[in-house]
């Protein structure tokens, strides 16, 4: 279980932004189920967290990343841990990280005032917050404040997350993936874990968010433990490239390119991924597996119109993949299933 970010994204879909302006996060702001998104981590590493206020810029680095997190959003009625959690309306699947096999199901309740986080499951155990937490509040904009409070047991331990969340900068980020308006979200957590016949131990610790108007977490900033000082430049990052839809109807995803089904699908062992460029450019082809791991990455230099990639999986094991292609700072994630 985590502390108030419960999940490393808030992520769905996908448009690249250039011009600054306010933004506003309601329940409507959030799309269905069927999204997916890769994400990087690492730490610690030094940063600059930049300032707060209305149309800002921020800017960070690629870096050499520790690991890759996979989050896809999944229908809660049909999610293993469902009957733990059946007022959940949200759930999210992540793997890889030190996610245990078959993944965390993060499961929500959004509503009109706010996303409310319920519990996890995964296949050691399931932990239930002892009363709802509300994560985010709605309508959430610049200025916004609010507090979180996290209560839950877990092998005899009871924690406590207690959160002061503010809006404090709007403006656009730009990362090695491409330029985003966002907001800024800060938050103060203290953690309180306390054990039976031991005295309660208490943590804080600092952290920066940075929210696409689709409610896409596409940045997380960590400080390390007790640390007070909200200009902090050593923590942990966590870093979003693919805020993408997985969905069976496919059509472009800015006027840039668009990319289809692969096909066959299932394959065993080679597919064909379509791409349509409207203009000559770079085109990254990346392969991920379950777990987040990259297997394969392949360069072009393609000119516009139609091209079909080749991809090979003889090297792979049974199951699905993420085959992702970025051009231009635009990325589109495909779903595809290798059945040996």
């Amino acid at each position: 279980m985590t502390s108030a970010k419960v999940l490393s994204f808030l992520f769905l879909a996908c448009l690249c932004l250039t011009a600054s302006a306010q933004i506003t996060l309601t329940q409507g702001s959030f799309v269905t189920a069927g999204s997916h998104d890769v994400g990087e981590a690492i730490g610690p590493v030094t940063f600059n967290v930049g300032s707060g206020g209305a149309n800002q810029t921020w800017s960070f680095e690629a870096y050499t990343w520790d690991y890759n997190i996979q989050e896809e959003l999944v229908d809660a009625a049909t999610s293993p841990y469902f009957a733990s959690f059946p007022s959940s309306n949200r759930v999210v699947h992540i793997t890889g990280g030190d996610a245990p096999a078959g993944g965390i199901f993060a499961y929500y309740r959004m509503a009109s005032d706010g996303l409310y986080f319920l519990g996890t499951g995964t296949s050691v155990m399931v932990v239930a917050a002892a009363s709802e937490a509300r994560m985010v509040i709605f309508p959430c904009t610049y200025q916004t404040t609010w507090t979180s409070v996290l209560k839950y047991s877990m092998l005899g331990a009871s924690t406590t997350d207690s959160s002061i969340n503010t809006v404090d900068g709007w403006g656009n980020l730009t990362t090695p993936y491409g330029t985003r308006e966002t907001l800024r979200w800060f938050s103060h957590t203290w953690n309180i874990t306390q054990i039976p016949f031991f005295p309660p131990t208490t943590t804080e610790y600092l952290s920066y968010s940075w929210l696409s108007a689709q409610g896409e977490e596409l940045l997380l900033v960590n400080s390390e433990t007790n640390v007070t000082d909200p200009n902090f430049t050593t923590g942990s990052v966590e870093m979003s490239h693919s805020q993408v839809a997985v969905d069976p109807v496919r059509g472009p995803l800015a006027e840039n390119f668009s990319v289809g089904q692969n096909y066959p699908n299932p394959f065993n062992p080679a597919t064909v991924l379509p791409v349509e460029l409207a203009h000559n450019g770079h085109v990254t082809l990346d392969i991920y597996d379950e777990t987040g791991r990259l297997v394969s990455r392949q360069d072009y230099n393609l000119t516009a119109g139609h091209h079909a990639l080749n991809i090979n999986g003889s090297e792979w094991a049974t199951g699905a993949y993420f085959a992702q292609i970025v051009s231009a700072a635009q990325s589109h994630t495909v779903k595809m299933l290798l059945v040996k």
